[in-house]
């Protein structure tokens, strides 16, 4: 199964991120190099055996409708890149995390920058569009409970809580993987 996984997550994450690349630029090629370099940068071999960070396949996915929905704002492309989203989330919590911070990003950037002052106010201001909203963070509140669940658990029964400077030591960011742990220290609690 691991052999599967480790297979399925470089083939999968090549096609879904082409499927990204494609549509974002119109270009086969620009999809083909992209989904290359997306799976066998040198950066995802040092983490072959960290199989929670394998199938970051459903991101691409999940940014594909998002982008679809901005574009066309359709109902089936926003509850496509939910699905996406809570299935990434269930993956793994930490890229599920990851992608919901890139989600509201892209949100924000494409209000900001991509509609002009009164196409912004109307996508904002939308009835259907806050409808939208409001439903799918009810149910991505009930559908990824679950897996905050054990998180809550180990923390009442056991008393385990990660300190900030545990998680800055241990977060897979360039300034973790250059900094040396005593720039950490100041985070102690």
């Amino acid at each position: 199964s691991a052999n599967v996984l480790i297979m399925a997550s470089f083939v999968l994450g090549m096609y879904c991120v082409f499927l990204l690349v494609e549509e974002l630029t119109g270009s086969y090629w620009a999809g083909i190099v992209a989904g290359i370099v997306f799976s066998f940068t040198p950066y995802r071999w040092t983490r072959i055996f960290h199989f929670q960070l394998l199938p970051f396949f459903w991101a691409p996915v999940a940014l594909l409708y998002a982008n679809r929905f901005f574009k066309a704002t359709a109902t089936r492309d926003f509850i496509w890149m939910m699905l996406a989203f809570w299935v990434q989330f269930y993956a793994s919590v930490y890229l599920g995390m990851m992608l919901l911070v890139l989600m509201v990003a892209q949100f924000v950037a494409h209000v900001a920058l991509e509609r002009g002052k009164m196409e912004r106010w109307q996508f904002i201001s939308d009835r259907r569009h806050c409808r939208l909203f409001l439903a799918g963070a009810g149910c991505t509140a009930v559908a990824l409970f679950p897996t905050l669940w054990p998180y809550i658990e180990v923390s009442r029964d056991w008393g385990f809580v990660r300190s900030l400077s545990g998680n800055a030591e241990n977060a897979t960011e360039p300034l973790a993987l250059l900094a040396p742990s005593f720039i950490f220290d100041n985070y102690k609690t």
